[in-house]
């Protein structure tokens, strides 16, 4: 059995145990697992482990590169929000911004211009991609929620924003990479009986 001190499970400073914890902040703070503190933690966790599900389907070096830059980023994020008051020294900053907001720039110009919703689907890892990019979304909706009545940095807003962009065009250009193209929705009539049979 791993001691407390060591990495277990995934975390720093963690032993596997069969019993619930009350939870608590970094602060040693008392916190409920409903807290949006700690909400945001659990998918910034939920957001770079499902990146690490579409980098182990990932065919492209390059690419991968990308989602593993991500995943330390959300790291960094994570170790900002765990210490609302910044009593350590990782947080994020105008830099990380900037690169997230530039690489959307690039990315986008690499791909035809949409003029419709896409939807989502194979190959991977786009569909990963995809989905990472809605949980980004939640995550920036929960950040916008604490900042409403706790400390949270502009940069960790701005951050959650250019990243849900930024994994929707990399999901794209997965796909493009692969020979798809976008599978763009189009209105069209109501089901019938031999849509879904």
């Amino acid at each position: 059995m791993p001691a407390d001190d060591q990495v277990s499970g995934g975390r720093p400073g963690r032993s596997l145990t069969a019993r619930s914890d009350p939870g608590t902040r970094i602060t040693g703070e008392p916190a409920a697992k409903t807290d949006l503190r700690v909400r945001a933690l659990g998918e910034i966790d939920e957001l770079t482990s499902y990146l690490g599900v579409a980098r182990a389907h990932n065919p492209h070096p390059e690419l991968g590169k990308i989602l593993v830059r991500l995943q330390e980023l959300l790291l960094t994020l994570g170790c900002e929000i765990a210490d609302p008051e910044r009593r350590g020294e990782v947080f994020l900053t105008a830099a990380d911004c900037r690169a997230l907001t530039e690489a959307v720039r690039v990315h986008e110009r690499a791909l035809p211009r949409l003029v419709r919703f896409i939807v989502p689907g194979p190959p991977s890892p786009a569909a990963e991609l995809h989905y990472s990019r809605s949980i980004a979304r939640r995550l920036e909706r929960t950040l916008q929620s604490l900042a409403a009545t706790e400390p949270v940095s502009e940069a960790a807003l701005a951050a959650a924003n250019e990243l849900s962009d930024l994994l929707f065009a990399l999901a794209r250009r997965a796909a493009h990479a692969a020979g798809e193209v976008d599978h763009e929705w189009r209105p069209r009539a109501p089901l019938s009986d031999s849509d879904l049979q």
